[in-house]
């Protein structure tokens, strides 16, 4: 797994089993791509999305840098029984985001259990859309942050 994404990783697994992490009990699992099936007992979820990412030219070759720019999908899939489905789908969807923006922000080198000394130089967050989709053969409501992380590259 790519450097960046295994701190995040990490970053929310903890904040979710641990039952002081900010996460506990408001998240089922966290995924480690968007292309991964829902279990079908799951109706809260983050996933780590798509990346891009871009080299960052500093005039010494001896130094590399690149920026990329990670989706972390906070959703939750709307539970049919319910009358006020879609909107309870869309509050807690909205409240994952929150919680895992507060914790990007308190630890903006993603420093993480396999990365002591952080995976990125600095990260900081872009901002954050909200949308219903259809996720894993489900209706969900996501909130979708888009994250800018500045990581030195390693030969």
């Amino acid at each position: 797994m790519i450097k960046h994404k295994e701190a995040l990783y990490e970053i929310l697994d903890k904040a979710r089993t641990d039952p002081s992490g900010s996460l506990s009990g408001k998240c089922d699992i966290i995924l480690k791509s968007a292309g991964t099936n829902l279990p079908g007992d799951v109706f809260d979820f983050i996933a780590l999305g798509d990346f891009t990412f871009e080299d960052v030219v500093t005039g010494d070759l001896k130094d590399k840098y690149v920026t990329f720019y990670q989706d972390i999908i906070c959703g939750s899939v709307v539970k049919l029984k319910e009358t006020e489905g879609e909107v309870d789908a869309e509050d807690k969807a909205c409240e994952l985001a929150r919680l895992v923006r507060t914790l990007l922000k308190g630890n903006r080198k993603l420093i993480s259990t396999s990365h002591p000394n952080g995976a990125a130089t600095s990260s900081s967050l872009i901002g954050t859309r909200s949308e219903a989709v259809m996720y894993s053969d489900g209706q969900a409501h996501v909130a979708v942050i888009s994250v800018k992380i500045r990581a030195q590259e390693e030969d």
